[in-house]
């Protein structure tokens, strides 16, 4: 809802020296579905456009107020109400962005002749909108990642990807002066253990068989691994170990339980999806818009 707000709130600054338009007669310039659009309505919509900073203009103006009748239409049909609350609140939120108090306000757009109700029939249109398009959007598959590859691609960013591991860390313990007959006896054990390993979920009862090996579950916290066990770890494949290596903890072997390929330009993947998003949104209220506007009955005077 703010970013309906916020273009009209930037320019509310000069509300106090934009004349008030000429009054002049009433007439019927159009209907959406038997109800009518006034020249006053047209002159109150081309005032909130001109301190809206839009380029003002009568066919501007009528077509404005014509999609927001076949808006408020398509809310009625549908069971969407806009509680008068929630439209004073968004009225106030106006106010609040330009530093006025809500008399303030009013004053404000009464001098540049626009009547306070005219705005915020403005703000329910507004309103019942952004909610037809909630639902809208909801039935509309979203942006895949097929999309977002060839908009990266498009952009002349590269896609990338990056291994991510759940790991097992299974030390063969040895103590600090253990000799080199033991650290062999150890690396041998541990060798034989890598040949007969069957997987993650039963390296707790090969191990319990062994004397001294303990099994420790890292998950996906590779960093724990000195630089030689993360290499390792690219030339090893799901479901197998790294070679043996001695540490200052006894021998080890790494366990790859998993591997996932994962965005590695995570980053530039969420940009570029919002992007699509937001164009995405674009479209379905242009195609939506065109819809009730095909099957609305609209007459022009």
């Amino acid at each position: 809802m703010r970013r309906f707000l916020r273009p009209l709130a930037i320019v509310l600054a000069a509300l106090l020296i934009v004349p008030a338009g000429n009054a002049f007669a009433i007439t019927i310039v159009a209907t959406v579905n038997g109800v009518p659009i006034t020249s006053y309505d047209v002159e109150q919509r081309v005032a909130l456009q001109r301190i809206s900073g839009q380029t003002p203009s009568n066919s501007s103006a009528t077509n404005e107020l014509i999609d927001e009748l076949v808006q408020l239409g398509e809310a009625i049909r549908l069971g969407v109400n806009v509680p008068q609350s929630q439209i004073d609140s968004a009225f106030a939120s106006i106010a609040g962005q330009v530093q006025m108090s809500l008399s303030q306000f009013n004053d404000a757009l009464r001098q540049s002749g626009i009547e306070p109700e005219s705005l915020k029939r403005r703000l329910q249109a507004q309103i019942a909108w952004a909610v037809l398009m909630q639902n809208r959007i909801q039935i509309n598959p979203g942006v895949r990642q097929d999309d977002v590859t060839a908009a990266l691609l498009a952009q002349g960013r590269q896609t990338e990807t990056v291994r991510e591991y759940r790991l097992q860390q299974i030390i063969f313990v040895i103590p600090g002066d253990a000799s080199a007959a033991v650290v062999n006896q150890r690396r041998s054990e541990a060798e034989a253990f890598r040949q007969r390993f069957a997987g993650c979920d039963g390296a707790l009862a090969q191990a319990a068989a062994l004397r001294g090996v303990v099994v420790v579950d890292i998950g996906r916290n590779a960093s724990r691994l000195n630089q030689a066990q993360r290499d390792a770890l690219e030339t090893t494949q799901a479901g197998r170990t790294t070679r043996p290596e001695r540490t200052s903890q006894g021998i080890e072997v790494i366990a790859v339980c998993s591997i996932t390929e994962v965005a590695g330009n995570e980053a530039a993947r969420v940009d570029i999806t919002n992007q699509l998003i937001i164009q995405r949104g674009e479209q379905i209220g242009e195609d939506y818009l065109a819809e009730l506007r095909a099957r609305a009955i609209i007459q022009r005077f």
